[in-house]
């Protein structure tokens, strides 16, 4: 049997379906929905496919739920970095955005694909910490906003309002934090890692609480330098014949809120941690950039 890939463009509503089978294409929308997921099963049968490779790209809660059905009925799913698939894209020339086109293009790159990781299916309290945790976003978004309505505030009244308000929030803040921290707590695993996390120089409750929620696992990655790509944190060289030596910079190919979320503890393990300081100042300091031929002949 010849390989078979699908490739899925999930949207809010709809999912449209591409089917590279053979050098050509099976194509259905279907509503993004447990009726929807279902008709998969039966396109694919339809197709002879059933030992389909899936690909999709991250799209965050849309993408979740059919990726987790999928995974559970034993395919293998890969959740694909948006932005390998824009410049798979551009590397073909592609001039049509359309649901249909975006399906058949993750389809035609799944054929290429070498290095995706499977997806795993998150465990049920990972996924608990991570619902818990953009809930906790949320209120320290609008704990930020009554700081500055308290900040602004023209009178009394309308201040003791906002103070109010604040005190509200901060409680909801510290009983969503207790919450995460009995789930890890229930997890011996979840436990292990966030401990050892918070024994990281800069690393604090709150930023290891983000991490393992982002990350999942650090056992899906198979060492440290393949879980700082995922973060967008491995250095990007550019470099070309003799008149272009540009220094080194952060890819930010990776997940964009964890660079965000390590920003803060990074700062704090530069000014505390004497090994990371003296990186920092190593990677920091004035390079002597090498005299191009044409300047050493003035």
């Amino acid at each position: 049997m010849s390989r078979c890939v699908l490739g899925m463009d999930v949207s809010k509503k709809d999912i449209s379906l591409a089917l590279l089978k053979d050098n050509r294409f099976f194509e259905k929308i279907i509503p993004n929905s447990l009726a929807g997921f279902k008709e998969i099963l039966n396109f694919l049968q339809k197709h002879n496919a059933l030992k389909a490779e899936c690909f999709l790209e991250s799209t965050g809660s849309y993408s979740e739920a059919v990726a987790d059905f999928l995974f559970d009925n034993e395919f293998v799913v890969k959740v694909v970095n948006p932005f390998k698939i824009k410049s798979f894209a551009r590397s073909r020339l592609s001039r049509i955005k359309t649901d249909k086109k975006d399906a058949q293009l993750i389809a035609e790159y799944g054929t290429i694909s070498a290095n995706d990781l499977n997806y795993q299916k998150p465990s049920t309290a990972v996924r608990s910490i991570r619902s818990l945790y953009g809930t906790y976003l949320a209120q320290t978004k609008i704990s930020s906003q009554c700081k500055n309505h308290i900040e602004h505030a023209t009178n009394e009244l309308n201040k003791n309002v906002w103070t109010e308000t604040l005190c509200e929030f901060e409680l909801r803040r510290k009983k969503i934090v207790n919450q995460i921290i009995d789930l890890i707590n229930s997890d011996k695993k979840l436990k292990s890692q966030f401990e050892n996390l918070q024994s990281i120089d800069g690393i604090a409750e709150i930023s290891a609480i983000a991490i393992l929620a982002e990350v999942q696992s650090v056992d899906k990655f198979v060492n440290a330098r393949q879980l700082a790509a995922y973060c967008g944190l491995t250095p990007r060289i550019c470099e070309s014949g003799i008149s272009v030596h540009k220094k080194p910079k952060i890819s930010k190919f990776g997940n964009n809120f964890l660079r965000n979320v390590l920003y803060f503890p990074a700062i704090v393990a530069i000014q505390r941690c004497e090994q990371f300081h003296r990186y920092s100042q190593r990677n920091c300091s004035p390079e002597v950039k090498p005299k191009s031929k044409s300047s050493s002949l003035l």
